[in-house]
């Protein structure tokens, strides 16, 4: 886990779903205060866990940046996505949306708002696709990126962009 100010908190993006609630529970248990946890995204504003939790579409460039500037977190964990294949491919203009452009949105705003902040990124075993079929054992980072979904596209190319971000500050 990423060391964090004590001033300032963990913002956690997709904090409702399946993901996020695990991670709460996490940091429960590794004693970190729900007061330095706040959640942000379209799911439940009830969870525990957290301080508070901010209800905002991340595609919705404005409003992302809003929400980082007001939260100035010192980390973010972004875990928010469509993350299932089928509900991806039925919808990619949405799956594109969030997971490409919500992805470029809050790392925009985190260049601008909070350059110090770290951003980890959930990634997903769907970006790499064909070269679990090319390869022998366990699959690394180095492995090529080959998405055989629209998920996994989606994921890849988040990946590959947040990359090129990170050369940018």
């Amino acid at each position: 886990m990423p060391p964090h100010s004590q001033e300032r908190p963990i913002l956690i993006t997709g904090a409702a779903g399946f993901v996020g609630k695990y991670l709460l529970r996490e940091l429960a248990n590794l004693n970190v205060p729900k007061e330095h946890c706040v959640g942000l995204g379209m799911g439940r504003t009830d969870l525990a866990g957290m301080r508070d939790y901010f209800r905002v579409d991340i595609s919705d460039n404005e409003a992302v940046s809003a929400a980082i500037k007001s939260i100035a977190p010192s980390c973010v964990i972004h875990l928010a996505a469509i993350a299932e294949p089928s509900k991806a491919f039925q919808d990619q203009e949405l799956a594109w949306a969030v997971n490409v452009d919500g992805t470029k949105n809050i790392a925009a705003a985190m260049m601008k708002y909070c350059p110090d902040a770290r951003l980890v990124f959930s990634g997903s075993a769907e970006s790499y696709g064909e070269s679990f079929n090319r390869i022998d054992g366990a699959i690394c980072e180095e492995a090529s990126l080959q998405p055989r979904n629209f998920y996994g596209v989606t994921k890849a190319i988040s990946d590959v962009m947040l990359g090129q971000l990170r050369y940018e500050g």
